[in-house]
């Protein structure tokens, strides 16, 4: 009987995953700890019985519908420590599934990773990762086999950031955030600040806010105040790109260290952006696009001196033009 009864219970589970139904899930509580039994339908956590942010996720990637999971105000300090884990027992919160996570406003609703691993980490495959209205904040991906991507490391499908501040992370490589080859990112209405690329020799030290290899759009956002290790980092770069690359529309990208897009062989539009800084655009053409849409495109050089403000440039004036 009692063979039966756990015969059944794991068919039930079973069911739930494979049928994938929609579930959410109401965080309701700061601490962090693992759930008790994942793909059971229930986020409760253990030893303490509640819905931490952690266990809400790990029983959404139990899913293979798109879960939301609701996070109030509130300070979602990360404490099991532990790198390199992808099933988001330790460290990071690893992403598996399509996962929707909605706050209560940027300055409500703060996720910490408090220094012990980066705060999100999307895996590769058909795993979309949706933040709205909330903080990342304090990710650290300064250590071997985790150095890139300090505030949200993006190997998945697609990425949507919307009203969401991504700052005081740090990495080796892209403080703030990383696309990988491949992979789609939207950032609407957020903040990258204060986010850092360290030289500890695993990589360059680029991309301070956000290293992108795939394809990424950026509206209405400010991208401002990130540092990197020497002069000539971008805070956006672009090393390679295997999607559209970079477009931005209604954006600000200024007073970071360093170049405020760095584009090496990628395409990119810009629409009514302003762009100033120590080198503001550093871009290497190899049969790519560069377009710019005026008014309100200010592209500065190293002194903060206006360098062109032409009508739908395209790459050979560009790159004359900033030399």
């Amino acid at each position: 009987m009692r063979f039966r009864h756990r015969f059944l219970a794991l068919l039930a589970i079973t069911l739930l995953v494979a049928t994938g139904e929609a579930a959410t899930f109401d965080v309701n509580s700061t601490l962090d700890e693992r759930d008790a039994v994942p793909g059971d339908g229930n986020c409760i956590s253990t030893p303490t019985g509640v819905c931490t942010l952690r266990a809400a996720i790990i029983e959404a990637n139990q899913n293979i519908a798109v879960d939301t999971i609701n996070l109030p105000a509130g300070i979602f300090t990360l404490t099991l420590a532990g790198i390199a884990e992808d099933l988001a027992v330790t460290g990071d919160l690893d992403i598996l599934t399509p996962i929707n996570i909605l706050g209560a406003g940027t300055a409500a609703t703060v996720v910490n990773a408090n220094g012990i691993d980066r705060v999100f980490h999307v895996l590769m495959g058909d795993v979309d990762l949706t933040l709205e209205d909330l903080t990342v904040r304090d990710g650290s991906a300064v250590a071997s086999g985790s150095y890139l991507g300090g505030g949200v490391f993006h190997q998945g499908r697609n990425l949507s950031l919307v009203r969401v501040r991504i700052t005081e992370n740090v990495a080796n490589a892209a403080g703030g955030l990383w696309v990988a080859n491949g992979s789609t990112a939207s950032i609407e209405q957020s903040t990258f600040d204060n986010n850092e690329a360290v030289n500890i020799g695993y990589t360059n030290a680029n991309g301070p806010a956000i290293i992108n290899e795939g394809a990424l759009d950026l509206s209405n956002s400010t991208v401002a105040n990130n540092t990197g290790f020497t002069w000539n980092v971008a805070n956006i770069e672009m090393p390679r790109c295997s999607g559209s690359g970079f477009s931005a529309t209604n954006s600000t990208i200024a007073n970071n260290s360093g170049s405020g897009i760095g584009s090496w062989n990628c395409n990119v539009l810009l629409r009514h952006v302003t762009v100033n800084g120590e080198g503001c655009i550093r871009y290497r053409l190899a049969g790519r696009r560069f377009d710019m849409y005026q008014p309100a495109v200010d592209l500065m050089d190293w002194y903060g001196v206006p360098v062109r403000d032409d009508l739908d440039l395209e790459c050979p004036s560009v790159t004359e033009a900033l030399g």
